[in-house]
């Protein structure tokens, strides 16, 4: 995943700068057709990352093998992006991951038996 210059994203919420990663987010009204409160990272009381929700943010490239290093990852939703190719196989490794959003991308290949 190439996040690029990030002047081109729609919300940038502090994303690889020097802050935690847990502090990567924007508070939001709660949007009750998403059901959340934020935009971004979310991490759980520990600093473990729970939650990555970036759709519509002009992301592009593939999904990179190194999500399978957030193995409390229960959320990840970035639809509408410039995604493409396959899922990792990594991804598999992912054994809390409940939510999967990745319609209006460019993904290809089969759908893996663990989502």
């Amino acid at each position: 995943l190439e996040y690029g210059d990030t002047d081109n994203w729609r919300r940038e919420f502090n994303f690889m700068t020097v802050k935690n990663e847990c502090e990567w987010h924007e508070e939001l009204a709660y949007a009750e057709a998403e059901q959340v409160y934020y935009y971004g990272i979310d991490c759980d009381d520990r600093g473990r990352v729970t939650s990555i929700f970036m759709p519509n943010n002009r992301l592009q490239g593939t999904i990179p093998p190194e999500i399978a290093l957030l193995p409390h990852l229960r959320v990840l939703n970035l639809s509408e992006n410039r995604l493409y190719g396959e899922l990792p196989p990594q991804m598999s490794n992912l054994v809390n991951l409940e939510v999967v959003l990745l319609a209006m991308n460019d993904i290809s290949g089969t759908i893996p038996d663990y989502l």
